[in-house]
């Protein structure tokens, strides 16, 4: 089961810790990325970009983004 760890206002953030995540071996994705990229102005008050990652990485995760 995934679960959201946290989400971002760019798309650059976003990608940069889901790269950060996936090289430490963590099964992660992104969604609402498209929405950012089509109406960055408004994306932020629909939660932004969301990082999942599984329940039992949460933890490992947060620790490697410094969350």
């Amino acid at each position: 089961m995934f679960t959201i760890l946290t989400s971002y206002t760019d798309n650059i953030a976003a990608n940069r810790a889901k790269s950060d995540l996936e090289s430490a071996g963590i099964e992660c994705f992104l969604s609402d990325e498209n929405m950012s990229n089509l109406y960055p102005m408004i994306s932020s008050p629909f939660g932004g970009i969301k990082l999942h990652v599984e329940e039992k990485d949460a933890a490992k995760a947060a620790e490697i983004l410094g969350l």
